[in-house]
């Protein structure tokens, strides 16, 4: 029941009136998709969430950022792998609506990786760069080392 009270306490009157409430989204299933991605062979991936109750659209986000860059498309999100960057990244997604932004999922922790490398060596004399690393085929090979050793 709703009352209103004039200023000026003249006459009191009520009426009988509907609310509805619209909730916040609740909280959206896991991301799924791939959880290791090698640069050298995948520059993008897709990743999906199911769904949140009362979620409209949702928001997409990688822990470090840096990892790449996202093209957002509702329930589905494109990653596009930055080249340079090897780790574990979190993908995470959160439900959003007209009345604010519901939390976040749970993370999928993926590990992104490059196949192109050279073993590791023992000796912390040897310098090895390889540029641009991934490459199109044409790169720079540098080698520095503090005295004379055999390759």
């Amino acid at each position: 029941m709703l009352t209103a009270t004039g200023f000026a306490h003249c006459d009191e009157s009520s009426d009988a009136v509907q609310l509805t409430i619209n909730p916040l989204p609740g909280i959206p299933i896991t991301p799924t998709g791939p959880v290791e991605v090698d640069i050298y062979y995948t520059c993008f991936s897709t990743y999906t969430t199911e769904g949140a109750d009362d979620a409209q659209f949702y928001e997409w986000t990688i822990q470090p950022a840096e990892a790449g860059s996202l093209d957002n498309d509702n329930s589905d999100c494109i990653i596009n792998w930055n080249p340079s960057f090897q780790g574990d990244v979190m993908v995470t997604v959160k439900g959003m609506n007209d009345c604010g932004e519901g939390a976040m999922s749970e993370a999928l922790e993926v590990v992104v990786f490059n196949t192109v490398s050279i073993d590791d060596r023992d000796d912390p004399g040897l310098l090895v760069n390889i540029l641009p690393n991934p490459s199109d085929g044409e790169f720079i090979l540098r080698i520095f080392s503090k005295e004379n050793v055999t390759l």
